[in-house]
């Protein structure tokens, strides 16, 4: 693995790992919800908000399709070892 695909997924588990210490809050009351912000998630935004799962869920997933197509194109120059 060369230097820059190694840069890649430091930069993309860095990454990962703020989405998880800043994750998205909303407020749930019946069938309506209601987004907060972000914030730290020791301190919720609002003492009702919780994480909204589905939201980080999918932002994880987009992170991880972008350092996957990041890391195929550095693979791309024929200097793989």
């Amino acid at each position: 693995m060369n230097d820059k695909r190694r840069l890649c997924l430091v930069a993309g588990g860095v990454i990962a790992i703020l989405m998880v210490l800043f994750p998205p809050f909303h407020i749930v009351q019946g069938e309506h919800t209601a987004n907060v912000g972000y914030g730290f998630i020791a301190t919720p935004p609002n003492y009702y908000a919780s994480v909204n799962v589905l939201t980080l869920a999918v932002q994880i997933f987009g992170l991880a399709i972008a350092v996957a197509v990041v890391w195929y194109v550095l693979g791309k120059n024929g200097n793989e070892k």
